[in-house]
């Protein structure tokens, strides 16, 4: 199946063995809750899944908490990631990451 709207949905993925993560054709995520913590993401795919949340804009990336924390190893946001970061604070999101 293919996650184009997330509105006010709750997404965990918390198996340990996550590596990629890719929602392309997601277009609407507000006040939706992810939790991808405790799996094995890179930075790069945590920059990657936070810049294409802040692309969305307002209002479908309104209001979003997102863990994406405690991956093994640890995946640290990058520049990308830490300015996509603030603007989805900016869109009142809660972002926590490792």
């Amino acid at each position: 199946p293919v996650l184009s709207d997330a509105l006010f949905g709750t997404f965990t993925v918390r198996s340990g063995a996550l590596t990629t993560l890719s929602l392309p054709a997601l277009a609407n995520a507000e006040g939706a809750y992810f939790d991808f913590t405790d799996n094995a993401l890179s930075s790069s795919q945590v920059d990657a899944f936070l810049v294409q949340l802040a692309a969305l804009g307002s209002p479908a990336a309104d209001n979003i908490t997102l863990d994406i924390s405690n991956q093994t190893p640890s995946a640290p946001p990058g520049t990308a990631g830490l300015a996509a970061i603030s603007t989805l604070e900016d869109f009142g999101g809660t972002i926590t990451t490792d």
